[in-house]
């Protein structure tokens, strides 16, 4: 009865309510959906066995009101339950995976996400009309709640919250393998969150450890049927999966090991004699040499050789306000690697005089097959430089670097979670890691004579960086669910691979001697001495030019440059610089040049572009429809 309160007219607050009233039938909001089907009676037997396992059978007994092909199951396999644990809120994820799913009588298929499993019971081609019942089972393996008192029970959703129908009849029977305290048993019955049971009673049945429960009254779409049956501490033996944690712990110490006696085997390195050299190493060109410091052919080792064939006759080079002109002075030695034979050709295929603009865009074809044709040269048989086993073992090496971390982790996530996709959240990340991490550390070994000592420091630090940001996200997200002893094997061993992994690469005995020679010729252009080279330039007064393509090659132009500062250099007759310049002043000019020349060899047109149900989980304790399983269905 309302009443005229605080100055509020009672004719006011009727009129607003009937408006509400109105508006409310009138909105085309459905407030509850009918399925096509009604649930006359729903059977569920479930035979519990002390590892905690359950055997779920079901009998839905349906009456369909018009025509569908059949009905589909949706049960639950993710949880996150929230307990109140001495009062405070703690939210905790499980999954108890749903397996052995049969039918009986009926066609279905199963559909597995991450969530649940959905069942789909009927034929596409065929409806059913009127009553119909639907058998099936599935099993359901529990696992410890992880409580620090190590307690347990049943909490069941025997008949889930998603049924959007009624259910007219249950009978629900629950087989225990020990006794329980009967006056313990709590069920409740009714829409999410309640706490009463006023339509579904149960009995507890000592002498067959059996509990029964029936229903007074019909349940109506989306009410539930909750079991909750505290045990002692002990009433389960769950599966243990700590086997598979500690074969995998043998397994990641038998991986390093197995590597280790590899790498010591066939991929450990000679030593390395660094020869004393003051000239470019008999038979090898500017290119060859650029290759063989690092194991990488870049731009520079290939625009060098422009600098090669000027000092040696075979063009010109003329420094113009807006390009440079390449002149060919006479045909290339016949002796020469095909690859260097087969660029210079190309350099002058339509005429003998060429300019950088002629290049733009269309020359970066001839780059990349000379930069193949040198991978080919140094892979034949006399003039291999790595050996095919150590490369072969290396690749293996880096493949599995990651997977001690990744298996560790991935196997004490299942052991906890009992889902197999937990191996491979753990495995697939760290294998992609594993490989990015070790190809980049290949990469900065092979670069490191060509890198200066910034460089060296900032890109060691980038991979090392990442490397440690990955490992402290792994032991971040796991720490609280999985020992750090089987974290820390697993970084340990993926360390330990990653170590042996990027210095499996064995020389050849003609690389390591080759090696040996091309590092005493940079150590020489890097630290030669003015003494030294006023007798060298004596003997050789073109010395500069001879030495100037593998300097380029080795990114030391200016290194070499510098030392010649104080020293008459002799005109360069293969290049012609823009106006009267001293000779130091020149080879200036020559060296931006070049870098002009190259970044007009390699450039690459530009290419153009287009343009082109429900959820599953749990909630707290003691309430209708917050236990585990459950789940719900409808019609297809």
């Amino acid at each position: 009865m309302f009443t005229k309160r605080k100055g509020i007219n009672i004719k006011i607050v009727k009129y607003f309510l009937v408006m509400f009233v109105f508006l409310l039938v009138l909105s085309p909001i459905k407030i509850k959906a009918e399925e096509a089907f009604d649930i006359t009676n729903y059977k569920v037997v479930m035979t519990v066995d002390e590892t905690g396992r359950f055997f779920i059978s079901e009998e839905i007994t349906t009456y369909f009101n018009y025509q569908r092909h059949g009905i589909y199951r949706n049960i639950p396999t993710s949880y996150i339950m929230n307990w109140d644990i001495n009062g405070n809120l703690q939210e905790v994820a499980y999954n108890w995976p749903v397996e052995n799913i049969q039918v009986y009588g009926d066609n279905y298929r199963t559909e597995i996400y991450t969530e649940g499993v959905t069942i789909q019971i009927g034929d596409g081609d065929r409806y059913v009309e009127g009553e119909k019942m639907y058998r099936l089972s599935y099993e359901i393996q529990t696992h410890d709640l992880g409580f620090a008192d190590k307690t347990q029970m049943i909490y069941y959703n025997l008949i889930g919250s998603e049924w959007d129908t009624t259910i007219a009849n249950i009978d629900l029977t629950v087989n225990l393998p020990k006794d329980i305290n009967g006056e313990e048993i709590v069920v409740t019955s009714g829409y999410y969150g309640s706490e009463e049971s006023s339509k579904v009673a149960c009995e507890y049945l000592v002498a067959s450890k059996q509990i029964h429960c029936t229903n007074s009254e019909t349940l109506n779409n989306y009410e539930s049927v909750t079991l909750y049956v505290p045990l002692a501490n002990d009433y389960f033996t769950f599966p243990s999966y700590d086997q598979y944690v500690y074969g995998s712990m043998v397994f990641s110490v038998l991986l390093v090991l197995v590597f280790a006696f590899l790498y010591f085997k066939w991929g450990k390195d000679e030593p390395v004699i660094t020869t004393v050299e003051f000239a470019p190493p008999s038979g090898l060109n500017s290119a060859s040499v650029g290759y063989i410091i690092d194991n990488t052919i870049n731009n520079r080792d290939i625009t060098s050789l422009i600098i090669e064939w000027g000092k040696d006759g075979y063009l010109t080079i003329e420094d113009r306000d807006d390009d440079l002109l390449l002149s060919k002075v006479k045909d290339i030695d016949s002796k020469k690697p095909a690859f260097e034979k087969n660029l210079f050709n190309d350099l002058f295929k339509e005429q003998d005089v060429v300019s950088t603009d002629d290049l733009e865009n269309s020359f970066y074809i001839s780059i990349n097959q000379c930069k193949q044709g040198i991978v080919k040269y140094f892979h034949t048989k006399e003039k291999r430089i790595y050996t095919a086993s150590s490369i072969f073992l290396q690749v293996i090496n880096c493949l599995v670097v990651g997977l001690p971390l990744g298996l560790m982790i991935g196997v004490a996530r299942f052991s906890v979670t009992y889902r197999i996709d937990s191996i491979f959240a753990g495995l697939i990340p760290a294998f992609i890691v594993g490989i990015v991490v070790s190809s980049s550390f290949i990469f900065l070994r092979n670069q490191w004579q060509s890198l200066n000592a910034f460089a060296r420091i900032f890109f060691a630090l980038i991979i090392g960086g990442f490397l440690a940001l990955v490992l402290f996200v792994y032991v971040i997200i796991n720490i609280e669910s999985i020992s750090i002893l089987y974290i820390m094997v697993g970084v340990g061993g993926s360390l330990a691979l990653l170590f042996l992994a990027v210095p499996m690469s064995k020389r050849t005995e003609y690389g390591n001697r080759m090696y040996g020679r091309v590092l005493g010729l940079r150590q020489f252009i890097a630290t030669a001495e003015e003494d030294r080279l006023k007798m060298l330039a004596e003997e050789n007064p073109y010395i500069f030019y001879d030495i100037l393509p593998y300097a380029y090659a080795f990114n030391l132009t200016k290194v070499w440059q510098k030392h010649f500062e104080h020293l008459d250099i002799p005109p360069a007759d293969f290049y012609h610089g823009n106006g009267m310049l001293t000779n130091y002043m020149l080879i200036n000019h020559l060296n931006r040049s070049l870098n002009s020349l190259q970044s007009s060899m390699v450039s690459v047109p530009r290419s153009s572009t287009g343009s082109g149900g429900g959820s599953f989980g749990g909630g707290g304790g003691g309430f209708s429809g917050g236990g585990f399983g459950g789940g719900g269905g409808g019609s297809w």
